[in-house]
């Protein structure tokens, strides 16, 4: 099932704000990930739950080559160019 950019934000803030105890309200969407001290296993446990929630497969990299949630969510909402 395709989701949003704005439910994979939304599910982004949510994952995020568990993993470093800080209110949604405080994570800005547009910050890069290092800004929540997102180290890389952090942020591969994170990719992983991604996966499962979308049901698809990501590539291990896209965190780094999108490092922000509106960015992430941007590119994972992105329909396949044929």
């Amino acid at each position: 099932m395709a989701r949003s950019a704005a439910e994979i934000e939304g599910w982004l803030i949510q994952r995020i704000s568990t993993m470093v105890r800080l209110p949604e309200a405080s994570l800005d969407r547009n910050a890069n990930f290092d800004t929540y001290a997102l180290d890389s296993a952090k942020a591969m446990e994170m990719v992983g739950d991604l996966e499962q929630w979308l049901g698809t497969r990501i590539d291990p990299v896209a965190a780094w080559e999108h490092p922000s949630v509106a960015a992430l969510a941007a590119h994972l909402a992105k329909p396949e160019e044929l």
